[in-house]
């Protein structure tokens, strides 16, 4: 296997020039973004209005945890696959994890709410 094979899965995985890591962190930050306000967002539709503090927290201490445990068990693959491979092992993560997130978001949007009601998302936009 070439050095350019192990760079194969992500944008920051080939990002060995210096313009090519300035395009990369940029998709990275737009992403990230865009992530923590659509999850909250996502997140406190599915609860009651009396739960938004609850849900909101409950998605930030996970948002957390995962922020804060993800680069330590990365760590530890370093050696093994290098860091271009944790980029490429974590690329695979969230594209195997895309269907996942379908399925209990289209199954949850079946289902009623905790108060008896429709959710929002399912009432026609007046």
């Amino acid at each position: 296997m070439s050095d350019f094979d192990d760079y194969r899965f992500t944008v920051v995985g080939i990002a060995f020039r210096k313009h090519r890591s300035a395009v990369a962190g940029v998709l990275m930050g737009t992403g990230f973004g865009n992530f923590q306000s659509i999850s909250q967002a996502s997140g406190i539709s599915l609860v009651p209005r009396e739960r938004f503090a609850q849900a909101t927290s409950t998605i930030f201490i996970f948002f957390d945890l995962g922020l804060g445990m993800a680069p330590y068990l990365s760590g530890y693959l370093v050696e093994p696959v290098g860091y271009a491979g944790i980029f490429g092992l974590n690329a695979a993560l969230v594209a195997l994890t895309i269907p996942l997130y379908w399925y209990v978001w289209t199954y949850r949007r079946a289902r009623p709410a905790a108060t008896g009601e429709e959710l929002p998302l399912d009432k026609p936009q007046e």
